[in-house]
Parts: structure tokens; sequence; C-alpha cells
């Protein structure tokens, strides 16, 4: 059953997936494993200075973007747009889409929101926390065996659509189903 829960990002565990190191933070703040809603997921995501990520579709899973701070671009549905504090994106479900900051100085910050929980294949980085943790959420201070969880955590396979997946997903919008 969901109670309610109030979650401060900094106190977050981010998530980075090897690979990904100089590229994107991932900090899951709601979902089930946190507050027990399987209706809603809220994500905080940093996308680094002068990188883009590699871009994704999510089949059968709209999502939401509300960008926090920071400069950059968006490829949306074959369109190019510019994400700055306070923009809010709604991207549908099997839709392309890929952040591009091209700022050198100035991290992209932005929460991302998705109803429900996204099904296994739907979204490589929650799949890739899900292998790493056996969970979406862990707090900084958090211990196992005595030892601080976080930078030691084996990861799997660097994130960057290398499993096939995604480039195969991001092929497949592109032509356009």
């Amino acid at each position: 059953m969901a109670h309610a829960k109030v979650v401060h990002p900094e106190k977050v565990m981010p998530f980075i997936a090897p690979g990904c190191e100089d590229l994107y933070t991932s900090r899951m703040l709601i979902d089930r494993f946190n507050c027990g809603s399987d209706k809603l997921q809220v994500n905080h995501g940093v996308v680094k200075a002068g990188k883009a990520l590699p871009g994704a579709v999510h089949i059968g899973h709209d999502e939401l973007y509300v960008i926090l701070a920071g400069h950059a671009s968006l490829d949306l549905a074959g369109e190019r747009y510019e994400l700055k504090p306070g923009t809010v994106v709604f991207i549908p479900g099997g839709t392309f889409h890929a952040i591009h900051n091209e700022n050198s100085t100035e991290d992209l910050e932005l929460i991302t929101v998705w109803p429900g929980q996204p099904a296994k294949g739907a979204n490589e980085m929650y799949d890739r926390r899900m292998e790493a943790w056996g969970t979406t959420y862990r707090e900084v201070e958090e211990k196992s065996g005595g030892k601080s969880l976080g930078a030691g955590i084996p990861n799997p396979e660097p994130f960057a659509c290398k499993t096939g997946v995604c480039k195969q997903l991001t092929q497949q919008a592109l032509q356009g189903i």
C-alpha cells in the first residue's frame, strides 16, 4: 500500500551507469520501492555540461520532463526544442526523444515523471539500476555489511544503448513506428 513520503534529492544515492560517469546521473525519488506507489515514478536527473543523452523510445509509457536548471535542446518526434528552467515537456509513449546539453559550463537538471512503473525493457537506466541494486531507491546513509553503499556497488555494462535495445527502438522510431 502506498504511503506519504517526503524526499530530499541530495539524500538519495545517485545511480551512475558505467560509461556514463561524465554524462548523466539519476536519482529515483518516488516509486514503489520507497513509498509503495505503483501509479507514479519520479526521477531527478542531471545531464552534464556539454553532453548529450543517446535518445530513447519508451513503448507504452508516457513521460513528463520538468526542467529545473540549465539550458539544452531536445529532439522530440523529429523537431528540436529549447529547454530552460520552468519548461515542461510531454513525451507520448513510443516517441523518440534525446537531450543535448550544448552548454559547456552548466549542467541540465530535470525531473522526469512516469505514470506507473516501467515494464522491463521500457527504460534501460531503470533496468540497469534494478540489476545493480535489486531496487531503484537508496539513501546515501544506507549501509551494507558495515560499508557505505555507493561508488563501490558493482554496476552492469555501460548504459549508452550498448545492449542494443535502445538502439533498436531508436531506429524503429526514426522509421515511423
